[in-house]
């Protein structure tokens, strides 16, 4: 009968710690999941930049991922790594950058916030794929020697 009550102490005392623990991560005073300005955030002389991951595969791809960045109002210049899938930007203070996230998306492409839709069997797809292949079939070219 001890041992029970002993096990059940046990357990609320540890729930009460992970409660705690799951709070204090999501505590109004730390960065939110989704609004990566706040957590990535630097400034750099008269601008700010920050990055996030970008889904894409190709030379295509980074072109529009870049172009739709640069249509937010305050964007002043956006580069898209296409090994890393991180997008650098830079930006003056008052840009919204959720707002690049949305012009991204639009674009047809998926950021670490925001999901983009799938159009499986449309020309971009079938172009970025193909372009994929072949640069991988590159690279594995230039490795053999």
């Amino acid at each position: 009968m001890k041992k029970n009550l002993l096990i059940k102490l046990m357990f609320v005392v540890f729930a009460f710690f992970a409660v705690n623990n799951i709070q204090a991560q999501c505590d109004d005073n730390s960065p939110s999941h989704t609004d990566h300005k706040k957590s990535t955030e630097q400034k750099v002389g008269d601008a700010y930049e920050t990055s996030f991951k970008v889904f894409g595969h190709c030379e295509e791809c980074q072109k529009k991922i870049q172009t739709a960045a640069l249509s937010v109002n305050g964007v002043k210049s956006a580069n898209w790594d296409i090994d890393t899938k991180q997008l650098k930007l830079s930006y003056a203070k008052d840009t919204d950058i959720q707002q690049v996230h949305k012009a991204i998306v639009a674009a047809g492409y998926s950021t670490e916030s925001l999901k983009a839709e799938k159009k499986k069997g449309t020309k971009k797809d079938e172009e970025c794929k193909s372009k994929k292949t072949t640069q991988k079939k590159e690279k594995s070219e230039s490795y053999d020697g």
